[in-house]
Formats: C-alpha cells, sequence, structure tokens
C-alpha cells in the first residue's frame, strides 16, 4: 500500500520541485477525518505535501511520534474507539510504501519515538514508562517496559513523558513531572532526565517537549506553554506565539512547529481561561525557521489547515521514489 498526495493544500507553484532533505510533519488531536495526519515540508520553497494512507489514517485522531532507520520509517498513530491502545506504522523509507500495522498491547498513548543502537523506543505516556519495540523482518515480536520513573505506577499517565532522543551523553527524556490536580495545564514541575547517566538535567519547565541534540554535548527542546525553545543552560528564542512543539535541525537552520494553544483542557474537559494560558496570537499551525546560532526567527511558513496541532518534525532524505509529484499544484 502507498502513500499518495493529496493536492488540496498545497502551495501554489508551477515550478517548485521538492529537495533532498525535507521534513516529515505529524499532525494531532485532529477533529476530521479529511485532514492529513502527515505531511512533507520543503523548507527551500515553504511547501507542504501533505501525505494520505488509505484505511489507515482516517480511524485515529492524529500522528505523534516519528522515527526512522536506514530501511524503514516508523509512525505512531493516536488511540481511537477501535484501536484504544493506538498504532505503530512501517513504511519503507524507498518508497514510502506501508509494510506493517501493529497494534500496541502494553504501550499506551504513544508519544515520541527514538531509533537507537539498533533498536526502536517508545514513549508510553500513559504507562509512564519507555518501551522497546522488538522487531523482526520489520514486524514488533515484543513490547518491553526499559524504564519508569522510581515509585512511579503504570496505571496511567502521572507524569507525561512525552519526548526521547539519543544524545552523545545517552538516553534522554522530557516530561511534565508529577500532575497534582486532573489537568496539566498549570504544571510548571517539567524535566530533562538523562536514563544513562540517571541524572536530572533541569527542572521547573512549562511543558517540556521535543529534547533534541543541537551538535555534541548541546541540548536544546521545547517548553512549549511559554511558546519558546531554549539551548540547555543557554539561549531562550522569542515568544513564537503559539504552543512549541516538534523540533529538528536541517544545516544552520531550526525548524519548530507552532501550534494554537488549546481553548478546552484534553485533561480535564473544562475551558482554559487563566491569563497564564490565554491564546497568545496564534491562529493556526505554523513552522518557525530559527537560526541555530541564536534563535532568531528567520520566516515562518503559517499552514492552512484549521483546528491542528503538530506533534512531531523528523528531518528525512527525500526519496526519488516517493509517490510524490516533482511539481507543486
Amino acid at each position: 500500500m502507498s502513500a499518495k498526495i493529496t493536492r488540496q493544500f498545497m502551495k501554489n507553484s508551477e515550478d517548485a520541485r521538492i529537495s533532498k532533505n525535507v521534513i516529515l510533519v505529524s499532525f494531532c488531536n485532529l477533529n476530521s477525518p479529511e485532514s492529513p495526519r502527515l505531511a512533507v515540508f520543503e523548507p527551500l520553497s515553504n511547501s507542504l505535501f501533505p501525505l494520505e494512507v488509505p484505511n489507515v489514517f482516517p480511524v485515529c485522531k492524529g500522528i505523534t511520534g516519528l522515527a526512522a532507520s536506514d530501511e524503514s520509517i516508523y509512525v505512531t498513530s493516536q488511540h481511537s474507539t477501535i484501536c484504544p491502545n493506538g498504532l505503530l506504522l512501517v513504511f519503507k523509507r524507498k518508497d514510502f510504501s506501508l509494510v506493517h500495522i501493529y497494534r500496541f498491547q502494553r504501550v499506551k498513548d504513544a508519544h515520541s519515538l527514538c531509533w537507537s543502537n539498533n533498536r526502536l523506543l517508545v514513549v508510553s505516556t500513559g504507562t509512564n514508562e519507555i518501551i522497546e519495540i522488538q522487531l523482526n523482518s520489520g514486524e514488533v515480536t515484543s513490547e518491553i517496559a526499559i524504564w519508569r520513573p522510581d515509585g512511579v505506577c503504570s496505571s496511567c499517565d502521572t507524569y507525561h513523558l512525552n519526548a526521547i532522543c539519543d544524545t552523545s551523553g545517552g538516553l534522554v527524556v522530557s516530561a511534565f513531572g508529577k500532575k497534582l490536580g486532573d489537568s496539566w495545564e498549570s504544571v510548571k514541575r517539567g524535566f530533562l532526565y538523562n536514563l544513562t547517566q540517571g541524572e536530572v538535567l533541569c527542572s521547573g519547565l512549562f511543558h517540556p517537549h521535543s529534547v533534541n541534540e543541537l551538535e555534541q554535548g548541546k541540548l536544546i527542546f521545547c517548553e512549549s506553554q511559554k511558546g519558546t525553545v531554549q539551548i540547555l543552560n543557554g539561549t531562550q528564542s522569542p515568544d513564537l506565539r503559539g504552543y512549541s512543539r516538534g523540533l529538528c535541525k536541517v544545516g544552520e537552520n531550526l525548524f519548530v512547529g507552532i501550534s494554537m494553544r488549546r481553548q478546552i483542557s484534553r485533561s480535564s474537559g473544562r475551558p482554559i481561561g487563566d491569563g497564564a494560558h490565554v491564546d497568545k496570537g496564534a491562529t493556526r499551525c505554523a513552522i518557525a525557521n530559527l537560526s541555530a546560532r541564536t534563535l532568531r526567527v528567520l520566516s515562518t511558513y503559517y499552514i492552512p489547515l484549521e483546528s491542528c496541532e503538530i506533534y512531531d518534525l523528523l528531518p528525512i532524505e527525500y526519496g526519488m521514489d516517493w509517490p510524490l509529484p516533482r511539481a507543486i499544484f
């Protein structure tokens, strides 16, 4: 089953071409089955190519984590009524054909993915765990929990683990920190934690996401509720006027997903109305282009989709056999 391009949201240009280095974008918490769950963003021309995989994406609310090995691209879906734990989708990297669909058994509310030392790691947010997905010829054989915060149960989401990154100093995760009430909206207990070293790298963060290694030994992450990107113990970007989540580096530039802040809390179902959480100006999703050196905003591409959220950005080489047109119509 091959992915196909949908043309409804493409930038209008007869001359545009897809360059070698592109960014795979995942969208989550979508209200319409017609909205694309995945897209290819071409940074040189600021163009978006939504992808559709028939009979798979409409059953889920969206896509969260993205990761790639030499041969495959791995994608996690959000849960749905017919698949309460969500799905792992495995695509062939060469032509983006769908080769395997797996229903998670132990993983709940999968967020980010990480390909590390020939193994696939999933952040199982709903069980407060990092889970290794064991594979044989691209098919899942088992799910094994390899880490959970000390003293924390696996029955429900109490720390909101979300991102994981394989860095030169070890595996690093981000989390919101312990939830005290029924909502995450005002929790300012977020942290980055190095699993390999057993060390808290920083704490007191307001919804951290998308931890990455900018260069050897230098970590960068989104402090989402503040709408910023930060270098650990270093520079902070200006307010990007939205919920910053999804982060990657291409060349000398950083690309950051910006989503509208929610008006209704997903965890409590109540309106978000106090002054700390009102919308700061974002009226739709965008991808911001920042200088990797100064974190200065260079440009912003506004995505012509309503009521969508960006979860992840994955830099990847565009395969010439991917079923995407050379021109953008």
